[in-house]
């Protein structure tokens, strides 16, 4: 009986490692008749694009210039024809999707892509993780720094954590075809995210490839810096050529970076209801996986001056190194790329790499 994985998240869940080790790992999957869906590593994108719709749908094309004259339909088909074909040249086998971006589809949608798995699976199985919801803002608050976030937005921020994304899978899918697991190094198969998913979704272990590592306080506060003197981006949206892509690359060691303290109390007070909904699916309190943090151990939402004046002086240092780097190796790229793909695929996934939430 062949059956389709969805693996959905949740975002900040280890989502890149799981991918990066199942789609290093496609040859020998492949050899046990299981397919990494051939989409690139994460799916987010093709999946959206296949199934999404309505206004969010074409508000999402617009931003990123596609226009409404008929170019996104052709995204559309483009994308369902591709998926279409690849389970059709491979009958009887497992599929294996992966996406923290799909959840993000509508109900219509998510229905429309079940539907669409049901006509070429016997069955159909959901994975995902969440991640306790003081982790999950300090994670969410790591990322939108190297996003480039000055700390007056992150002290000022309120995240709300999107547990109740995963509701619509409970409303159209049978209990038993639907697996979560909390993200905590107590739940996880050896502390492994990727071993977890493999058990889960019973597939074969694969090898593991690490991704998307956390920062430490002293990386947070140059980046911090380094936002605030040199932005990433222009008033009118464009990449700063003063800015090196390669600065928010910089990493120094030290303790690990924890959220402002009054932030996290703040997302945590306007996520109060979607902490209630998940904890009563997994039949217990998940703020009960969230390691315990003195006051010391959160960013204070401030920098020293006369720290700020060091770390000012490193990021120019430090941008300026790269700058003159990149001029005089103008073929290495900054990171981040994607490797050249196949015009199918490439027509299917042509668009931002992560769609709204």
């Amino acid at each position: 009986m062949s059956r389709v994985i969805l693996h959905v998240g949740m975002h900040k869940t280890g989502s890149s490692s799981i991918q990066a080790s199942l789609h290093a790992a496609r040859d020998a999957l492949a050899a046990r008749r299981i397919i990494y869906a051939p989409l690139g590593k994460n799916h987010s994108v093709p999946i959206f694009n296949a199934f999404n719709d309505g206004d969010a749908y074409h508000r999402w094309h617009r931003r990123r210039g596609i226009a409404e004259d008929g170019t996104a339909d052709d995204v559309v088909r483009g994308a369902r024809m591709l998926l279409r074909e690849h389970f059709r040249s491979n009958p009887g086998k497992d599929f294996v999707i992966s996406g923290e971006g799909i959840p993000g589809l509508s109900e219509q949608s998510t229905k429309r892509l079940l539907r669409f798995l049901d006509l070429h699976f016997a069955r159909v199985e959901v994975v995902f993780f969440v991640r306790p919801p003081a982790s999950f803002i300090h994670s969410q608050a790591q990322q939108q720094i190297k996003a480039g976030w000055t700390l007056e937005r992150l002290t000022a921020a309120r995240f709300r954590i999107p547990y109740r994304q995963f509701e619509k899978y409970f409303d159209l899918l049978p209990p038993d075809a639907i697996s979560a697991r909390v993200f905590s190094r107590s739940t996880l198969v050896e502390g492994c995210v990727v071993k977890t998913f493999c058990s889960l979704a019973a597939l074969p272990e694969v090898p593991v490839r690490r991704a998307n590592e956390g920062l430490s306080r002293l990386s947070a506060d140059l980046l911090l810096v380094a936002n605030e003197v040199l932005p990433a981006t222009l008033p009118d949206g464009r990449r700063n050529p003063e800015r090196s892509p390669r600065l928010s690359q910089l990493r120094l060691p030290g303790p690990k970076f924890y959220a402002p303290r009054e932030t996290v109390l703040r997302g945590l007070e306007s996520s109060r209801d979607q902490i209630e909904w998940i904890s009563a699916v997994l039949g217990a309190n998940i703020e009960e996986y969230d390691d315990g943090l003195t006051v010391q151990d959160y960013h204070p939402g401030t920098i020293d001056p006369d720290a700020m004046s060091e770390l000012k002086d490193r990021v120019l240092h430090e941008n300026g190194r790269l700058l003159r780097d990149a001029a005089d190796n103008p073929g290495r790229r900054g990171g981040g790329g994607q490797r050249r793909r196949g015009a199918a695929t490439a027509a299917a996934t042509a668009t931002a790499p992560d769609p709204p939430r």
